[in-house]
C-alpha cells in the first residue's frame, strides 16, 4: 500500500486526514515540520500533505527540504485562504498543487491520485532520459571504439603491406642469389670451354692481319673488314665471360681504390664508347676517400654506367649530359651517375639487374651490365639505388664504404 505522510501541527486535522485516507493510503503523521523531515531520511514517502503554517519549520521550508532530498515525491499544500499567495510560492518551489483545509475527502483522493500519476509521469521522463543519456555514452564510447579500431587497421594494413614488400624483396634477393650461385658452378666449365676456341678464333684473326698486306684491290679491303668483324665479336665473347667470372663472385678481396682515379680511367677507356653530343660532367668531392674496393672492379662500374646513361641519351636521338658525383657521406663514399635520357619503363626497373635481361635491341647489349655492377658492390658491402622517369632520365647511385685507414687520415696526408 502507498504511504502518505501528513505534516501538521494540529492532531484533530491529522487524524481527520488519516480518517479519509486510510482505506486507499497507509498514513504516516508529523507533528510538525522537523518531525517530516526526519521520517523522509529514514524512507521517502509516495505522496505528502503537508500544511503551510506550523510551529518552527514553515511549510515554505519543509517544501524546500524534502525537494531536496527526494525531488519526484508530490507535496500537496493545506492552506488557509488568506495564505494564498504561500500557497503559489511553495507551487514555485515545487509543490504539486494547494488545497483549502475542509475540502471534501473525494476531492482529496482524486487530488492525491492526480499527483501521484504526475509523480509516474517524470519518473518515467527521467528513466527516459536516463535511458537516453546511457545511449548516447554507448554511442559515443563506440564511436571512439569505431575510430580505435580504425586506426589499428589502418596500421596493421600498413605492416602487413610492409612486411610483404619486405618478403618479396627477400623473395626477389634469394632467387637472384639462388640464379648467380647456379651460374658459378657452370662459369669454371664455360669460361675454359669458351677460352679454348676463343684463343684459336683471336690467333686465326691475328694471322689474317698479317696475312693483309699482301691482298690487293677489293680483295683486301674485304678481309680487313672481316678480321675486324672477328676480332670485335671475340672482344665481346671475352668481355662477357670475365662479367660472368665477376658475377660468380670472383672478385679481389682487401682492395682499395680512390674513386677519382678510377672515374678518369674509365672515361678513358670508354670514350670511344660514348654518343657524340653527349657530354660527360663530373664533380668529386676532394674529400672522398677510399674505398674498399679495387681499381678495376671500379673502373669496370663507371664504365658499364657511363656507356648505359650514353645509350639511353642516344635513344632520344638528342643531345644530352651525364653527371657524375662523388662525395663522402659518413663512413660512405657515395657515387651518383644521372642521364637526362630515354628512361627506364616502370615495369623494368626492378629486371634491370636480373642476369640477361636487357632493353636494348637484340646485339646491342648482352644484358650483363647492371646485374655485373650490382653484383661488384655487392660483394664489396655497398648498395645500389637505381630512380628512373620515362622521358626525363635515370638516376644511379651506389653507395661503398670507406676504407677505414683512410678515414682516420686528413685530406693533405691522403694526397
Amino acid at each position: 500500500m502507498l504511504q502518505v505522510l501528513v505534516v501538521d501541527d494540529s492532531p484533530l486535522v491529522r487524524a481527520l486526514l488519516e480518517e479519509s485516507l486510510c482505506s486507499t493510503f497507509e498514513v504516516v503523521q508529523a507533528a510538525d515540520g522537523a518531525e517530516a523531515v526526519r521520517l523522509a531520511q529514514i524512507k521517502p514517502m509516495d505522496a505528502v500533505l503537508c500544511d503551510l503554517s506550523m510551529p518552527g519549520l514553515s511549510g515554505l521550508e519543509v517544501v524546500k527540504l524534502l525537494k531536496a532530498m527526494h525531488p519526484l515525491v508530490p507535496i500537496i499544500m493545506f492552506t488557509e485562504s488568506i495564505e494564498l499567495q504561500d500557497a503559489v510560492e511553495a507551487m514555485r518551489l515545487g509543490a504539486f498543487g494547494y488545497l483549502p483545509k475542509g475540502v471534501a475527502d473525494q476531492i482529496l483522493l482524486d487530488e492525491i491520485h492526480k499527483a501521484l500519476a504526475h509523480r509516474g509521469v517524470l519518473e518515467r521522463n527521467r528513466q527516459l532520459e536516463a535511458d537516453a543519456e546511457q545511449y548516447q555514452r554507448e554511442r559515443e564510447r563506440n564511436q571512439v571504439i569505431e575510430q580505435e579500431t580504425r586506426r589499428h587497421t589502418v596500421e596493421l594494413e600498413g605492416l602487413v603491406e610492409e612486411k610483404t614488400r619486405q618478403i618479396s624483396q627477400l623473395e626477389a634477393a634469394r632467387a637472384h642469389e639462388a640464379q648467380l650461385a647456379s651460374m658459378g658452378s657452370l662459369v669454371a666449365g664455360i669460361a675454359h670451354e669458351v677460352n679454348n676456341p676463343l684463343a684459336v678464333i683471336k690467333s686465326g684473326a691475328r694471322f689474317l692481319s698479317s696475312a693483309v698486306p699482301a691482298l690487293e684491290g677489293s680483295d683486301r679491303e674485304e678481309v680487313v673488314a672481316v678480321v675486324e668483324e672477328i676480332e670485335e665479336c671475340a672482344t665481346r665473347i671475352q668481355r662477357i665471360v670475365e662479367g660472368l667470372k665477376k658475377m660468380s663472385g670472383h672478385v679481389r678481396a682487401d682492395s682499395t681504390c680512390r674513386p677519382e682515379f678510377a672515374l678518369t680511367q674509365a672515361l678513358s677507356q670508354c670514350r670511344k664508347r660514348i654518343a657524340e653530343g653527349v657530354t660527360v660532367d663530373f664533380n668529386v668531392d676532394p674529400e672522398a676517400t677510399q674505398v674498399g674496393l679495387s681499381q678495376d672492379d671500379l673502373v669496370l662500374v663507371f664504365s658499364q654506367l657511363l656507356s648505359n646513361a650514353s645509350d639511353a641519351i642516344k635513344g632520344r636521338g638528342e643531345k644530352g649530359t651525364v653527371k657524375v658525383r662523388v662525395r663522402t657521406e659518413g663512413g660512405n663514399v657515395t657515387m651518383e651517375v644521372k642521364d637526362d635520357g630515354c628512361g627506364i619503363a616502370p615495369e623494368h626497373l626492378n629486371q634491370v639487374c636480373n642476369p640477361f635481361f636487357t632493353t636494348k635491341p637484340p646485339g646491342a647489349g648482352t644484358g650483363l651490365g647492371l646485374s655485373l655492377v650490382q653484383q661488384v658492390i655487392k660483394n664489396a658491402l655497398g648498395s645500389l639505388q637505381i630512380d628512373s622517369v620515362v622521358g626525363s632520365g635515370t638516376r644511379i647511385e651506389f653507395k661503398l664504404p670507406a676504407d677505414a685507414r683512410q678515414r682516420q687520415l686528413s685530406p693533405a696526408a691522403r694526397s
